[in-house]
């Protein structure tokens, strides 16, 4: 007994048996503090580009909510993808009007053919529905999937569940969905189905106008004009410039103008509305502009405007390959206003013989700065006043897919909405999965980081190695 006494008195045995009461002290607190915050839904989303958490454009949308709205989420039960409920509960939880319900798709096929209207409803889909219409997300649509030719198999290049979800809930409460043409007839650039899905995604109904054989429709809210292969006929010029004339709205996504075959009447109706497309290829001059060994290749200047303005406060940019200049005319009707939004350096000049082997400016090359996209708003009053407003692009590169990873797109998006003066429909762009992708620099940042790198840091290394020598060498 006497040997048990003088063992708690043993500084080791106390220090040990404090040691042990603060791990249990610590533990105890760690399981409360966590079940407290399951309780309270407490969460903190540490992933790097926030892939369980609603972005603070759909927070705002939903707090604008008026009306009720349900997703249904089809899961098996015991089998949801986590990624995708952690984001349903969220948006329930951020508006009083969103209410969620899961399915079991096999345990009640009969709810699911009541939406599916023949069609099919793939498992782990959503349904989307108020009281006007519902909208299917399919599991399909939620990712977009690439093939990787490293390892030949498909891989999630975007994840599309918030822009989809926030866009079908705008969608399914909207009286009026925007109906966009896209013109066709002449060989014009197609948009890729990528594009398409996500013009339909911001909710337009995206259809096709061959103007060789039809007029613009009545219901026509927007056309899509994109480079055409042969020139347009008369009537089509005349058509479309009578379509904007009587309120119309238009993008035109252009390249360069072969100089050596104008296209007259394609030329005259932008003429009308004050602009010419170039008919050179922009090289950037000024480093900061252009990506690394590629002055082609431009990293564009972008100008506060209703288009532009969430990309201004990001410092985000737009790739832009072989881009050509939008020139403003001296001669244009009254009531013309032409924004810049999109643009080069003073130190861009445009290269007019394409086919040259150098990039340096050669005599005869086009003196910038240059618009690469302009915004063109024109009022006038007959019997009532009529405005017109169009976007121009001057890269038919920015609606590639290759480049759909940078802005140009969501530029795209925004430019439609502002054209049909949608304000609530803003662009929210697809999620990045956690995959290492390569850092982007334009070729003055790498030249800091090359000079950081190679010669400060070293120089800084050696410097600090010699003083700890010398204070050693001294004590």
């Amino acid at each position: 007994m006497k040997k048990l006494i003088n063992a708690f008195k043993d500084k080791r045995l106390r220090y040990g048996s404090m040691s042990t009461v603060m791990i249990l002290l610590a533990v105890g607190l760690f399981v409360t503090v966590n079940l407290v915050a399951g309780q309270l839904n407490v969460k903190k989303d540490l992933t790097g580009d926030q892939l369980f958490s609603l972005s603070s454009y759909s927070k705002t949308f939903l707090t604008t909510l008026k009306d009720d709205v349900t997703l249904y989420a089809l899961f098996p039960t015991g089998q949801e993808d986590v990624m995708v409920q952690q984001l349903l509960e969220e948006y329930a939880a951020s508006s009083a009007h969103i209410r969620l319900e899961y399915r079991d798709p096999l345990l009640n096929p009969l709810f699911v053919e009541g939406y599916a209207q023949g069609g099919r409803v793939e498992i782990g889909s959503i349904i989307v529905e108020s009281a006007k219409r519902f909208k299917i997300i399919q599991t399909s649509e939620m990712f977009t999937r690439e093939i990787d030719y490293n390892i030949w198999d498909y891989v999630i290049t975007s994840i599309d569940i918030e822009p989809q979800i926030s866009n079908a809930i705008r969608y399914v409460l909207t009286d009026n969905i925007p109906v966009m043409y896209v013109v066709t007839g002449n060989a014009e650039m197609p948009l890729s189905a990528n594009l398409i899905s996500k013009l339909e995604m911001a909710n337009f109904s995206v259809r096709e106008i061959n103007l060789v054989q039809e007029a613009v429709p009545d219901d026509c809210d927007l056309l899509f004009i994109t480079t055409p292969g042969r020139d347009w006929t008369e009537s089509e010029a005349i058509g479309v410039r009578t379509y904007l004339e009587n309120n119309g709205r238009a993008i035109f996504a252009l390249g360069r103008m072969d100089s050596s075959r104008r296209f007259d009447m394609f030329d005259s109706l932008l003429a009308g509305f004050g602009v010419r497309m170039g008919s050179y290829i922009i090289v950037e001059g000024d480093t900061r502009y252009h990506y690394p060994g590629y002055p082609v290749i431009l990293f564009p200047i972008i100008s506060p405007h209703p288009i532009t303005n969430n990309f201004v406060t990001s410092f985000e940019t737009m790739f832009t390959p072989e881009g050509t200049g939008i020139e403003t005319l001296d001669l244009r009707r009254p009531g013309t206003e032409i924004t810049s939004l999109v643009s080069t350096s003073r130190r861009a000049y445009g290269k007019v013989n394409i086919m040259a082997t150098t990039t340096e400016k050669e005599p005869g090359d086009v003196d910038g700065p240059f618009d690469l996209a302009v915004a063109i708003e024109e009022t006038f009053f007959v019997d009532d006043i009529y405005t017109t407003k169009m976007v121009v692009l001057g890269c038919a590169y920015w609606l590639e897919d290759e480049f759909s990873d940078s802005i140009n797109w969501d530029f795209i998006i925004n430019s439609a909405n502002w054209l049909v003066e949608r304000s609530e429909g803003i662009y929210i762009p697809s999620r990045t999965p956690p995959v290492i992708v390569p850092l982007t620099l334009n070729q003055s940042q790498a030249n800091q980081l090359m000079v950081i790198s190679c010669i400060v840091l070293p120089v800084a290394a050696m410097a600090a190695g010699f003083v700890v020598w010398m204070l050693r060498r001294n004590n």
